[in-house]
C-alpha cells in the first residue's frame, strides 16, 4: 500500500515532467525541499509524508512505475528521493548524493545529529544557502539542456574549460604562488572557475582534496557566483565532506568580472585580510599573464579536431590528481542517458569496452590509458570499427594542447 500511495503521490508531482526530479523530506515527514518549484505546497507535504511512511514502515527504497523510477535513500536523519522518466536506479542515486554533499556543505553532517534529537526541527529554514546550491545542481542534471552534468556525477568528475598548456600552467603557477604566500594560514585550496567550469586548482601537497570535494567546491561557488558584482567579495563557511564533514573551513569568494570566481579556502576564520591582500596579487599576476583573455576565447567544449568523425564524444581525464571531464557541443538526452548506463557497465574493469545501440546510434564508453572516453557513432557499427573509433578518440586526445 505504501509503495503504491508513494507511486501515484511522485507520478502525480512529476506528470508533466521528463526530467528528474529531487525531494528532500525531514524525518518527521516534512518537505525541506524540491527541485520543481511549480508543485503544490499541499501535494508537496502529502508527498512528504508517503515517502517518510515508506522508510518506516516499508524499508521501501526503488519502486518501478512503468518508464518512471523513484529511488528513496536516507541519508543520515534526511531522506532524498529522486524521480525520472527511462532513468537508471544508479543514476537517480547519484543524484541523491551530490545533494547530500550539497546540504552538507552548508549545515556540515551536525545536521543530522540535530535531527537526532528534534526530528520535528524546521530543517527547510535552515538550509540557507544550500538552496542555492541544491537549484544550481537541479539544473545541471537536466540532461536537456547539457550532458557536462549528469557525465561529470556518472564519471565522478569535474567540468573544465579546454585552454592551452601554456595558459594552464600559467594559471597553476600562479594559484601555487598564492597558496605559497599564505604561510602559516593553514590553506586547503585556491580555484578559479570560469562560468561555473574549473579554469584551475592548486593545494599545498600536505592536502589530499579528492574529487568529490572539488565537486562539492564548484557547485558552491558556482551558486555564489550570481551575487558577486566584478570586484566584490564574500567571507564564506563551507563544508568539504570527505575532507572533513563535521566542521566548515572558510572560504574568500571573490567576482572577477562577469565570469570568473575565484576562492581561497583554509581553516582560519580570522584569516580575510591577508586572503583579500593576496586576491589583489593574485589577480592581477593573472591579468599579466593573458589568462582572463584565454578565458574569454575558450570554447568551453571539446574541441572539433579531437571529436573527428564521431556525431558526439567526450572524455574524462585526471590533472593533478582531480578527474576533469569535456564533451563536444551537441548531444541530446538519449546519448546521455546512454553514457550514463556504460559507464555503470565498463567501471572498474580495466581494458573493458561497452557498446549499445539505439535509435539508429551506436554508443561506446572504454577506459583507455589516461582517459575514460565516449563516443556516439551513426548507424549500428561493428564491434571492431567502434573500438578502432575509441582508439583514435584518445589518440586524438593525447595530442590536443588543449587537454593535455
Amino acid at each position: 500500500m505504501a509503495e503504491a500511495l508513494a507511486t501515484l503521490s511522485l507520478q502525480e508531482d512529476a506528470s508533466k515532467k521528463q526530467k528528474a526530479t529531487l525531494y528532500i523530506v525531514s524525518p518527521s515527514g516534512k518537505p525541506v525541499w524540491c527541485s520543481d518549484g511549480g508543485v503544490d505546497p499541499g501535494r508537496l507535504a502529502t508527498t512528504s509524508a508517503v515517502v517518510s511512511a515508506c522508510v518506516a514502515i516499508a524499508s521501501i527504497n526503488e519502486i518501478d512505475a512503468g518508464d518512471r523510477k523513484i529511488v528513496i535513500d536516507r541519508r543520515g536523519e534526511l531522506i532524498f528521493v529522486a524521480s525520472g522518466v527511462r532513468e537508471s536506479a544508479a543514476a537517480l542515486r547519484r543524484c541523491t548524493a551530490a545533494a547530500h554533499d550539497a546540504v552538507l556543505s552548508s549545515l556540515t553532517d551536525k545536521i543530522h545529529a540535530a535531527l537526532k534529537q528534534r526530528p520535528n526541527a524546521d530543517v527547510a529554514a535552515l538550509l540557507g544557502s544550500a538552496k542555492l546550491v541544491l537549484a544550481g545542481l537541479a539544473r545541471s542534471w537536466d540532461r536537456s539542456l547539457s550532458i557536462l552534468g549528469p557525465l561529470g556525477l556518472a564519471t565522478e568528475s569535474v567540468s573544465t574549460v579546454p585552454l592551452e598548456r601554456r595558459v594552464r600552467k600559467a594559471i597553476q603557477r600562479e594559484l601555487k604562488d598564492a597558496v605559497a604566500s599564505l604561510k602559516p594560514v593553514p590553506v586547503v585550496c585556491a580555484a578559479l572557475l570560469w562560468k561555473n567550469r574549473l579554469a584551475g586548482l592548486a593545494k599545498p601537497r600536505t592536502v589530499s582534496l579528492e574529487t568529490r570535494d572539488v565537486a562539492t567546491l564548484v557547485n558552491f561557488l558556482s551558486s555564489q557566483r550570481s551575487a558577486l558584482s566584478s570586484g566584490a567579495a564574500a567571507w564564506t563557511p563551507v563544508c568539504l565532506p570527505v575532507l572533513g564533514s563535521q566542521g566548515f573551513l572558510h572560504a574568500y569568494v571573490a567576482g572577477l568580472g562577469d565570469d570568473a570566481v575565484l576562492a581561497l579556502v583554509g581553516a582560519a576564520p580570522d584569516a580575510f585580510e591577508r586572503f583579500h591582500a593576496s586576491r589583489a596579487r593574485l589577480e592581477a599576476a593573472l591579468l599579466e599573464a593573458g589568462a582572463f583573455q584565454a578565458l574569454r576565447d575558450a570554447t568551453n567544449d571539446l574541441p572539433p579536431d579531437v571529436c573527428g568523425g564521431c556525431e558526439h564524444a567526450a572524455v574524462v581525464f585526471e590533472r593533478d590528481g582531480t578527474k576533469l571531464c569535456l564533451c563536444a557541443p551537441g548531444g541530446d538526452a538519449a546519448a546521455s542517458r546512454e553514457y550514463d548506463r556504460l559507464v555503470d557497465r565498463c567501471r572498474g574493469e580495466r581494458g573493458a569496452l561497452a557498446c549499445a545501440a539505439a535509435g539508429g546510434r551506436t554508443y561506446a564508453c572504454a577506459p583507455r590509458g589516461r582517459y575514460l572516453v565516449f563516443a556516439t557513432l551513426r548507424g549500428r557499427v561493428p564491434t571492431a570499427e567502434v573500438v578502432d573509433a575509441l582508439a583514435a578518440l584518445q589518440e586524438r586526445a593525447e595530442r590536443s594542447d588543449l587537454i593535455m
